[in-house]
């Protein structure tokens, strides 16, 4: 968990993978080397929120990355995360500046993503590229105040590409059903108990070599400005921090 207050920006709090940065079994912040990388944590937001109660997140698809080249600043995954974070107030500052940057793969892990904002005003978007061009799912309607978003696109058109060792199509089912028959209201424990039915459990990997199981569960209250945090699946003690 990192806490930014940049000079020129939003005050923020996230959570960050030091993995794509070579974090591992063995590894301590007890070498000046060592520090140097936990400093790279900032870079690597994997969800977040700021001040303002803009709130994001990442999640990968199996599919090509993306490769865009279209004259804009050129950003990677995670460093859009941070500057979502760092700048953007609402979900559609947000997107105006997904669209001011031209996105490439993560070269450690060559595969797509899509993104996932909401904000304190109740507006939400998912963000998908496809072929290289950038699409937004928006909310339905003013009143709607739901969206699920696991590992496969939502885009209709490539919708039936996702993660099938994840199980991504059933572990969308289950959320989104809990999710639909809450009309979209619930309290912490009650989102945090419909996350603990989305994990993935030494799920084997063979591209990576390694099992992957869910690290983290985070519940953002994008009013309150609180981040309530569930590790390793121990549903049973939660963190509580604020920005």
């Amino acid at each position: 968990m990192v806490k930014s207050a940049p000079k020129k920006g939003y005050k923020s709090i996230s959570m960050c993978d030091l993995f794509f940065c070579g974090y591992g079994d063995g590894f301590y912040p007890d070498s000046s080397i060592s520090r140097l990388l936990c400093l790279a944590a900032i870079y690597l937001p994997m969800d977040g929120m700021n001040e303002k109660g803009l709130a994001i997140s990442v999640l990968d698809l199996p599919d090509e990355g993306t490769e865009q080249d279209n004259g804009n600043p050129d950003v990677i995954t995670s460093f859009m995360i941070r500057l979502i974070l760092d700048r953007a107030a609402t979900v559609n500052e947000a997107i105006e500046m997904f669209k001011s940057y031209d996105m490439h793969k993560n070269y450690s892990t060559d595969t797509n993503y899509h993104f996932f904002l909401s904000d304190a005003e109740g507006d939400y978007a998912a963000v998908e590229y496809i072929d290289n061009k950038i699409n937004v799912i928006r909310k339905v309607s003013p009143d709607d105040c739901k969206l699920t978003i696991t590992n496969h696109y939502l885009t209709a058109e490539k919708s039936h590409i996702g993660d099938v060792i994840s199980d991504t199509w059933n572990r969308y089912n289950v959320v989104n059903t809990i999710v639909n028959d809450a009309k979209g209201i619930m309290t912490i424990d009650e989102a945090m108990n419909t996350l603990s039915h989305a994990v993935m459990v030494d799920v084997y990997y063979e591209d990576w070599d390694c099992y992957i199981s869910n690290q983290w569960s985070a519940v953002y209250n994008l009013d309150k400005l609180t981040l309530s945090l569930c590790v390793g699946m121990k549903y049973d003690k939660m963190y509580e921090f604020s920005i």
